[in-house]
């Protein structure tokens, strides 16, 4: 978790245990999460290469996607969380 969590903050590399195909998931939900303005197809393409079908393509999407929303709506609201 903690070469996961520093390769989020752009501080490590790839996780050692991860897939291509996790890698190319990796990146897609960093890219999306911090410059969600500046997503293309080509953010795609790693995945494609990775061997994901279009529906899993959607699913990595939705997931990423979804996950921003809540916390956004948390966040907005001043939620805290408990410990």
């Amino acid at each position: 978790m903690d070469a996961l969590e520093a390769y989020g903050r752009g501080e490590g590399p790839h996780p050692a245990a991860a897939t291509p195909r996790e890698r190319a998931m990796l990146d897609y939900a960093l890219a999306l999460t911090h410059r969600p303005a500046e997503m293309t197809r080509a953010h795609l393409q790693p995945m494609r290469d990775a061997g994901m079908s279009d529906a899993e393509l959607f699913d990595a999407n939705q997931v990423v996607s979804y996950f921003a929303y809540v916390n956004r709506m948390v966040d907005g609201l001043g939620v805290e969380l408990e410990p």
